[in-house]
């Protein structure tokens, strides 16, 4: 074979090659998983240099009605929207209006003179006053000290029993009750030196909010939404998208069990308050959105914050979003191999993007992750609990990095 021949193989045979078996894959494991009545349905992205290699629903949306998946379901993404609160507050960052290391007390006074109960959970505990203030930095990073009662990470220790006993979690309360119970709570750790996947990004939110005078759902409609086209993305469902969300099941006792009728569910009014972390309360809070809205947010992201044109973020805040912000911490919740400003990060090799971004919906197992080196990006959302439910999130991460080089 001549090089020219071979070159053309490259260039424009390859990817073909790889979306064939990518998506040979998939429908192996999807189908199998389905058929053995675990799984319900899902839409699985892949997306490589600007290019969809694999954009496939499989299975049911709403198995009691036998309404089939499509590519444009609606999505409880639940956690993966502190991601897309991040970036609106990257925003202002750039605007001048927010600074990474400013004291939170600067724009909150209730989080002055916060109080950090040392040796949790022992005999020895005592509050002693924080060494130094939390920043906006440590919501970004879940570094302030914060702990929270999100279902896919309850908590059990001495100062989760004074969330629950002050009904943190409930959804009911306005952002002000919100802020004023947990400013009043003690911090697990003194700011900046652990990391525990918290309500942070929730206050981040409430910033937001606080500094625009716009709710979330306004805020980031108008400054990442609408420039991203991102059109079926949003706090709740409108009435004429409907017939577009999904059912959310769980698998137990043997079989799927339905927990939330899409004609029933909370997700078709307004919230009282919206939750910039997707966990204000179980089983509800964060965004509605579709596999392509996302991968929209995802190639912003991949293209150095510009999209179609328009610069969406600088590259310059892209990089420090994507970057490890906790190297330095040891004191972990769980075994996060990274974190940036608002979403996981892991770094594959020397070079600075030869990395990895990620985050996952833990309630119902929607995941993306993004790889700079690799020109990546692989999506995987269904509405299947319980969390981790047949390690379906390592699964799919395993079949695309398999079928991709």
């Amino acid at each position: 074979m001549s090089k020219k021949c071979i070159a053309f193989f490259l260039i424009f045979l390859a990817p073909f090659c790889y979306a064939q078996h990518l998506g040979e894959s998939l429908d192996s494991l999807m189908g199998l998983l389905i058929s053995e009545g675990k799984l319900h349905g899902s839409v699985c992205y892949v997306q490589q240099n600007n290019q969809v290699l694999h954009n496939t629903p499989y299975g049911y949306q709403y198995l009691e009605q036998g309404k089939v998946m499509q590519t444009n379901t609606l999505f409880r993404v639940a956690s993966m929207t502190k991601i897309l609160t991040a970036a609106g507050a990257l925003k202002l960052c750039e605007k001048g209006l927010l600074q990474l290391d400013a004291p939170l007390k600067n724009f909150m006074p209730e989080f002055s003179n916060m109080q950090v109960m040392e040796n949790l959970n022992t005999d020895s505990m005592k509050l002693v006053p924080a060494q130094r203030d939390i920043t906006i930095r440590d919501l970004f990073c879940h570094t302030a000290g914060f702990g929270c009662q999100y279902e896919a990470h309850p908590g059990n220790d001495t100062i989760d029993q004074l969330y629950i006993a002050a009904h943190l979690s409930d959804r009911t309360q306005s952002s002000g009750e919100f802020i004023a119970k947990l400013a009043k709570m003690p911090l697990k750790f003194h700011p900046g030196t652990g990391w525990e996947y918290s309500y942070s990004i929730d206050v981040l939110g409430f910033l937001i909010e606080q500094l625009t005078g716009q709710n979330l759902h306004e805020y980031l409609t108008r400054e990442l939404f609408v420039p991203l086209e991102m059109f079926h993305t949003g706090f709740y469902v409108p009435a004429e998208y409907t017939d577009q969300f999904s059912a959310n099941y769980e698998y137990r006792n043997g079989k799927l069990q339905l927990l939330d009728a899409p004609e029933t569910s909370d997700y078709l009014t307004p919230p009282v308050v919206y939750s910039g972390g997707g966990g204000f309360e179980n089983n509800e809070g964060g965004v509605v959105s579709t596999a392509e809205d996302f991968a929209n947010f995802c190639t912003m992201l991949l293209n150095k914050g510009c999209y179609n044109g328009i610069q969406i973020l600088q590259p310059q805040t892209i990089a420090v979003m994507a970057s490890d912000q906790i190297a330095h911490i040891s004191n972990r919740q769980f075994a996060v191999e990274g974190y940036g400003l608002g979403l996981g990060v892991i770094n594959l090799g020397k070079s600075p993007d030869d990395k990895m971004v990620y985050w996952a919906g833990g309630p119902y197992n929607t995941y993306f992750f993004i790889d700079f080196s690799k020109e990546l990006i692989a999506i995987f959302l269904t509405q299947n609990g319980p969390w981790w439910h047949e390690a379906l999130i390592d699964k799919f991460r395993t079949v695309v990095m398999r079928n991709i080089p």
